[in-house]
């Protein structure tokens, strides 16, 4: 901050009675030994994003409050932020905010380190501006910005599907964006164009291949497209041995093993990005790589099916305040402006969740030209919920038996039904308590 700006906010009233007098040089050091030259609350900030990452929006934020000074903790990992910010308020030194990955949500639910922060939204926010759906994965009560809203989302990972144009050029195909605009977008759609899109040399080596995923990260959307659920609706018990949910895993499992149009691929789904595939499911943080490659892609929400609208589980990062921060008040005003659309616009990992800035996303961007429409568009329909404080024990052994199904070690009912017991069982405990 420049000294002269410094003098105006801080010592206005010093400078009309002693400018005056000529004694320049006294101020100067009455200004360097002043117990208020240095005067800002600090706060820490724990997170798993990259150091330096965060510097523009911490810059923008400091520059509109320079009585703040927002220091950040590195913890490589979701979930190892998460437990250092745990051991740390166990430790009566709690960071004063910390961001929060889907991942961690149930533990962060039921952790009671967190500030309720609804009275400070309902006084300074406009919550219908926000993506509700988006809102209300973070809030205990699945309410939208009211009480037990200890969480705040500043972006969403909406998956979609990219497409490769050359590969359905070059199979003769109507691609994805295509179909959707005619309402003929749907499973079986998508099923032709891997099949189309697969080719093999004459030794069965796979040349390029229809679809390529990373099962665990799309299961849980793909399920819950195909009118699959986790639990019953009170989650008193579980619905994975039910006809929807294991028809939906043997079907990703078998786009693999028994119809040869998939691949598991590498986290930066290295298929797709070498024009070897035709399509993917991914987040928006995916355009950034691809922008840096030769493929010429598109993008279209992910297939209709039975209710005609595309589900998706909730996702992606967000901010809380410690219930033990000295500093609530300052962490409230940098939440304030993380969630604005001015500290919005420095998330371009995933879809942000205020409604403006959402509808801004991808343009300006030369490919996808509709980055912006279907990623708002998926977002907005993000349906599924579960109660937000079901523990991992409920669900580590439902995926455990899925990624044996991917691998094609055993068929989907086999594998759900010698969990569902198990299932069951956590959900009576966890009933109980």
């Amino acid at each position: 901050m420049g000294m002269a700006r410094w003098w105006r906010k801080s010592f206005r009233g010093l400078r009309m009675g002693v400018v005056s007098c000529a004694l320049p040089v006294l101020v100067g050091a009455l200004l360097a030994l002043s117990p208020w030259a240095h005067a800002q609350t600090e706060l820490t900030l724990v997170t798993w994003f990259e150091p330096g990452s965060l510097d523009p929006v911490i810059e923008a934020f400091e520059a509109e409050n320079p009585d703040i000074r927002v220091v950040v903790n590195f913890v490589a990992g979701p979930r190892e932020s998460f437990e250092a910010v745990l051991v740390r308020t166990a430790g009566g030194a709690p960071p004063d905010l910390a961001m929060v990955q889907h991942g961690e949500r149930a533990l962060a639910m039921t952790s009671d380190i967190f500030l309720d922060l609804a009275p400070y939204i309902q006084r300074d926010l406009q919550i219908e501006e926000y993506l509700p759906e988006i809102v209300r994965f973070w809030n205990q009560n699945q309410l939208v910005g009211g009480p037990g809203q200890i969480i705040f989302p500043l972006v969403a990972y909406t998956g979609v599907i990219y497409y490769n144009e050359d590969l359905f050029q070059q199979a003769g195909l109507l691609n994805p964006k295509e179909l959707h605009a005619r309402d003929a977008w749907t499973r079986e759609a998508f099923e032709e164009a891997a099949r189309r899109i697969t080719r093999r040399s004459p030794d069965g080596a796979l040349e390029t291949v229809g679809f390529t995923m990373i099962p665990s990260w799309i299961e849980g959307t793909f399920i819950h497209n195909a009118g699959g659920r986790l639990f019953d609706e009170a989650a008193t018990r579980t619905l994975i041995t039910e006809q929807p949910f294991v028809d939906a895993v043997q079907w990703l499992a078998d786009l693999i093993h028994v119809n040869g149009v998939a691949v598991v691929d590498s986290w930066d789904h290295q298929w797709f990005l070498t024009n070897r595939a035709g399509m993917m499911h991914n987040a928006a943080w995916m355009m950034g790589m691809l922008n840096e490659t030769d493929v010429r892609y598109d993008l279209a929400p992910l297939f209709y099916t039975g209710e005609h609208r595309p589900h998706n589980s909730p996702s992606g990062d967000a901010i809380a305040i410690l219930k033990d921060s000295p500093n609530i008040d300052a962490a409230w005003r940098f939440v304030r402006f993380m969630v604005s659309p001015e500290g919005l616009r420095h998330f371009t990992a995933g879809v942000p969740v205020h409604r403006e800035v959402a509808q801004e996303y991808g343009r300006g961007v030369d490919r996808p030209s509709n980055m912006a429409a279907f990623v708002y568009e998926t977002a907005t329909k993000m349906a599924v919920f579960y109660p937000a404080d079901i523990p991992a024990e409920a669900t580590d052994p439902i995926w455990q038996a899925t990624s044996r199904v991917y691998a094609g070690e055993v068929p989907a009912s086999v594998a759900l039904r010698e969990v569902a017991g198990v299932v069951d069982a956590v959900l009576a405990e966890w009933r109980a308590r």
